[in-house]
């Protein structure tokens, strides 16, 4: 087991997985602090997105 980690350890794949995982872990700490805040930008994008739609429609009324 040893011998197995000292091998993944100075394998550049090895060094590659760990800066994957580490970038990744980064990722997902920050969502998981900020996520009352993302949900909350998108709920409003996608509330002006809607409003928009609904101005669009009530502007030019088809037929």
């Amino acid at each position: 087991m040893k011998k197995f980690m000292l091998t993944f350890w100075k394998e550049e794949e090895g060094l590659e997985t760990l800066e994957m995982l580490l970038i990744i872990a980064i990722i997902v700490v920050i969502a998981v602090t900020f996520k009352n805040k993302i949900v909350a930008w998108v709920a409003k994008l996608i509330q002006k997105g809607d409003t928009n739609i609904n101005n669009l429609d009530a502007n030019n009324p088809v037929g």
